[in-house]
C-alpha cells in the first residue's frame, strides 16, 4: 500500500534538495520522525539509525538510503520490528522541476511491508485519498525550511 503526496514548492530544486538529502535533517521536516543521524557518507548503501513517535510508541529503525539522484530523487528504507514482526517502510521523495522556482515534491510511503495490519494500511490509503487533511505533512514543513528569495 502506498501513500503519495505531492506539493509545487516556490524554490529550486537544489534547495529542496539540500533539506532533504541528509536524513539527520529529517526530524525539522517529518513530525512523527524524533531522531535520525547523517551517515558519514550521503551515498547509496549509507546505512543510518532512525526513530519515528507514533501516537505513545517509539520506534526504532535502522534506515538505508536505497537511491540517489542528486536534485532529483531519494530513496529511503527503513528497517525494524511492529508487533513482534520485521517491519520495512520504503520513503521515496521526487523532486520535478517546473520552471525557474518552482518544484514539484512527490512524497511516496510504501506500507506493504510495514508490519501493520491489512485494515490499518487500508484505513491509510483511504485517509490519504479521502479524507480532511488534519495538520501539516513532511511537505509543508520542507517548503517551510525554504529560505524566503
Amino acid at each position: 500500500m502506498k501513500i503519495v503526496e505531492s506539493k509545487l514548492i516556490n524554490a529550486t530544486p537544489g534547495m529542496v534538495w539540500e533539506i532533504i538529502q541528509d536524513p539527520g535533517n529529517m526530524p525539522a521536516w517529518n513530525h512523527k520522525c524524533v531522531f535520525s543521524e547523517t551517515p558519514n557518507e550521503i551515498i547509496v548503501g549509507a546505512q543510518f539509525a532512525v526513530a519515528y513517535q507514533m501516537s505513545r510508541e517509539r520506534q526504532e529503525m535502522r534506515g538505508e538510503i536505497i537511491g540517489y539522484e542528486p536534485e532529483r530523487l531519494i530513496h529511503f528504507r527503513y528497517s525494524g520490528e511492529q508487533n513482534g514482526k520485521p517491519s520495512v517502510v520504503d520513503e521515496i521523495l521526487e523532486l520535478e522541476s517546473r520552471g525557474a522556482d518552482k518544484v514539484l515534491v512527490r512524497n511516496i510511503v510504501d506500507i506493504t511491508k510495514s508490519g501493520l495490519p491489512k485494515w490499518v494500511q487500508v484505513l491509510a490509503f483511504v485517509l490519504s485519498k479521502i479524507g480532511r487533511k488534519m495538520g501539516d505533512g513532511p511537505l509543508d514543513h520542507i517548503e517551510g525550511l525554504i529560505p524566503k528569495f
